[in-house]
This record gives structure tokens, C-alpha cells and sequence, in this order.
């Protein structure tokens, strides 16, 4: 009996030790893997990074898969000032290296046409228009680094010749219904339309007292009109000559008003009608954009433009998106109602006093923007950090044979008090991104005035 104890013991004790020893190597093999990962992500990421100014974006990591794509996309944080410069950049790099001639910007359709006219004529009231609403709405595009890349761009527009002129696209929902008149008072003029003018006539009506919250009656008329407008394509061609197709599509955008369509669907259905009604499917395009509207995979809660683009297989699937996060940054904040609510007066102001020559008027915030704190946390942003340099605006390229972001989820999706989750856990970080701009020590946009 002794000898039998003496026995379980022993085998109790070898047992023990060998499942002890077991769960050791695992977990040792569990570092080991774990560094070699994190070891894999640096290593391929020091291989893919490059600095870049705004005067100076060309690099080899822009290679041969990067220019045969029909749609690049910059996803910005808004309210930070850097990317303004970059974006001009960018831009005028994808004019000559890619040969985009189609700007897409983050306004409507109205907001776009007074951006054109002002790039035709240079009459700066078109571009005040836009600044003066946004202004008034307290929007993070009120901003004189915006506004100054508008007057770069004009710069650059009229150095070009005339049939390689830019056009600038908007997508966006109405951000303005009061500027909706205006543009149409223009296409319109005082011309007479037959048989057509009681439906003129009610369309400068609904126009006069149309608002985000009555839009369904807009919708609804244009949705009765523009059968019309097509269906007599040649009388309505003669009436407005080169204004008919603006026409078209300002009536053709007012159809996909619905409170029951989410903005990034609105925003697909206005660029996919456009692309139709100007005959633009073969021309390449570059966006600047807000940073969830550029991802390519689909996401909690709805689905962002660039994915619906890719699924419906507009630019025949050829998109790559840039997005840009952010260390040590600040931002533009509107100190809004609801901010007012959950920060207190003086901390706001200790914010505002902080920052040498920030407007003290209340409206705006320097706050802070970075991709490593609690307000948007990115997991992996770390391995972006350690290989860039404060100061410095930086470019990492994520696709390759060799990539670590095409088996894992690192760096697309944010946790934090904004958070943006994936809503398959098995998408790959390329499949929502190809390109990352981390801008270090942007300052704040500077709040426009007029």
C-alpha cells in the first residue's frame, strides 16, 4: 500500500510536471510567435515607409499597381491643417503622373458648380459662397487652409491648358439648401418652357422654401420631373445649351433625398449618375475625403462610399485609398451644444489659450487628434510611430507579397470613445486600405473668416 501511494504520487508529480512543462513551451512559443509577428510588422513597414512635403510626394512606393487603379482616394481627419497641403500635392502628382483631370470633393452639387465657376472666372465671391455657408453651419471645412488650397488650385488650373482643364465633383447630400436657388436661378435664367413652365414654376417654388427637414417634397418632384426632362432631351438641350446636363444632374441628385438612405448611399448614387450623365466611365479620378467615406470593406453600422464603389464594381474595381492618421495632432472642434455639454467652459478655454494665435471667439477648439490616445485608439499605430519622426508627414505602403496587414486586421479599425469596427472580423487591413499617411505635430486649421 505504501509502494502504491509511493507510485500515485510519483506519477502525480510527473504528470504534473510534464503538463507544466507543456504549458510552458506553449506559452514560450506564444512570445516567441507574438515577437516574431510584431518583428514581421517592423521589418516590412521599414521597408514601405517614405517622407514626403507637399512639394515633393513622388516616391517608389507609389509603383505600377498604385497607377493602374481609376480611383484614388485620400481619407482625411477633418479640421487638422496639414492635410490641405498634402492633398494639393497629391493631387497635382496624380495629374501628371496618372493623368486624373477630376477633383471629388466633400460638397454638393451646387457647392461644386460655384467651386468651377470659381476656377473659371476667379471671381472669389463664388468661393466666399461656399466659406460663408460653411462658416455659418460651423463646419470644420470653415478653415483658411482650405480655403487658401481653393486659391492654390486656381493657380495651378489656369497654368493648364484647355482641354486638360480639372473639373471638380461634388457628392455630397445638400449642405446648403438656401445656395439650391441660386445655382438654379442661373441654369434657368428667364427663359420661358412651353407647355413645361407650370413645372418650372413649381420647381423655383419648392426651391424658395426647401430645408433638410421638408426635402421630401424636393425628392418627390424631381422624381415626377425628370422623366420629363429626358424624355424631351432635345427641346430641353435647346433651351439650356451647355447648361442642360448641369441641369440633369442637380435634378437627378434631388431624386436620392430620403430620410430612409444613408449619406454614403447618397453619395454613391450621385457620383455613379454623374459618371453616367457626363460619360465619364473611362476618366480617372482622385477624392478628397472624410476618412470613413474612403474605406473599401464594410463597417458597423453602414457602409461607406469607397466599399459600395468597389462592390458595384464602378472604376472597374481599380480604387486605392490613402488614409491618414495621426500622432501628437490637433483639430479644428467645433465647441458645439453638445461638446458644451460634456466639457467644462474653462477647461475649453485653457484649450484656446494654449494656442498662440487661435481665434477666441468661442466657436472652434485646438483639440487634440491622435491615433494613439483614448479618443481613437488604432491598434498597431505603434509600429507607424516608432518609424516616423516628429514633425514629419510620412508614407507607408501596406500591400506586398509579403505583408503582414494582409492576414491581419492591424490599423483598420479604432477603439476608444469613437470607435469603428468591422463588421466581418475576418477583413484584412488592404481589403479596407492600401496606403497610410501619418501626419506627427499637424497643428489645428485655422477657423476662416471673412
Amino acid at each position: 500500500m505504501k509502494n502504491l501511494v509511493l507510485g500515485f504520487t510519483m506519477l502525480f508529480i510527473k504528470n504534473y510536471m510534464m503538463k507544466n512543462l507543456v504549458l510552458g513551451f506553449t506559452m514560450l512559443f506564444s512570445v516567441f510567435n507574438s515577437k516574431a509577428q510584431n518583428i514581421s510588422e517592423k521589418e516590412f513597414i521599414g521597408k514601405n515607409k517614405a517622407v514626403i512635403t507637399a512639394s515633393a510626394v513622388d516616391n517608389p512606393l507609389f509603383d505600377k499597381a498604385f497607377f493602374d487603379n481609376r480611383l484614388f482616394l485620400f481619407g482625411e481627419n477633418h479640421g487638422s491643417s496639414l492635410p490641405q497641403s498634402v492633398d494639393l500635392g497629391l493631387f497635382k502628382f496624380l495629374y501628371k503622373k496618372a493623368g486624373v483631370r477630376n477633383y471629388i470633393a466633400e460638397v454638393d452639387a451646387t457647392k461644386a458648380w460655384m467651386l468651377n465657376q470659381y476656377l473659371k472666372d476667379g471671381n472669389s465671391t463664388w468661393l466666399n459662397k461656399v466659406f460663408a455657408s460653411w462658416k455659418n453651419e460651423n463646419a470644420q471645412w470653415a478653415n483658411k487652409e482650405y480655403y487658401q488650397k481653393f486659391e492654390q488650385l486656381r493657380t495651378f488650373y489656369l497654368q493648364l491648358p484647355e482641354a486638360g482643364k480639372f473639373k471638380i465633383i461634388g457628392v455630397d447630400v445638400p449642405q446648403d439648401y438656401s445656395l439650391l436657388k441660386e445655382q438654379m436661378d442661373t441654369i434657368l435664367k428667364r427663359k420661358t418652357f412651353e407647355k413645361w413652365q407650370p413645372q418650372i414654376d413649381s420647381l423655383r417654388n419648392i426651391l424658395d422654401t426647401a430645408t433638410y427637414e421638408n426635402r421630401k417634397a424636393l425628392a418627390q418632384f424631381s422624381k415626377q420631373l425628370l422623366p420629363e426632362i429626358v424624355a424631351n432631351q432635345v427641346f430641353f438641350t435647346k433651351k439650356l445649351t451647355t447648361n442642360y446636363l448641369e441641369f440633369k444632374h442637380l435634378i437627378t441628385s434631388f431624386t436620392h433625398l430620403s430620410p430612409t438612405i444613408k449619406r454614403d448611399s447618397v453619395m454613391f448614387r450621385n457620383l455613379q449618375s454623374q459618371i453616367a450623365i457626363f460619360k465619364l466611365e473611362s476618366k480617372k479620378m482622385y477624392g478628397f475625403l472624410g476618412f470613413y467615406h474612403c474605406l473599401q470593406a464594410n463597417y458597423e453600422g453602414s457602409k461607406p462610399l469607397a466599399c459600395q464603389l468597389k462592390e458595384q464594381g464602378l472604376f472597374g474595381g481599380k480604387i486605392v485609398s490613402v488614409q491618414m492618421l495621426a500622432i501628437d495632432s490637433k483639430t479644428m472642434l467645433p465647441y458645439s451644444s453638445s461638446i458644451k455639454q460634456i466639457m467644462p467652459k474653462q477647461y475649453a478655454q485653457k484649450l484656446i489659450d494654449e494656442e498662440p494665435g487661435f481665434p477666441k471667439d468661442g466657436r472652434y477648439l485646438p483639440y487634440g487628434l491622435s491615433n494613439d490616445g483614448q479618443m481613437m485608439l488604432i491598434d498597431g499605430i505603434g509600429v507607424l510611430k516608432e518609424a516616423s519622426l516628429p514633425n514629419s508627414v510620412t508614407l507607408f505602403r501596406l500591400t506586398g507579397t509579403n505583408s503582414p496587414y494582409n492576414a491581419s486586421n492591424k490599423l483598420a479599425e479604432v477603439t476608444g470613445f469613437q470607435t469603428l469596427k468591422l463588421l466581418d472580423k475576418k477583413t484584412v487591413t488592404t481589403s479596407a486600405f492600401q496606403y497610410v499617411l501619418l501626419f506627427r505635430n499637424s497643428g489645428a486649421a485655422t477657423p476662416f473668416d471673412l
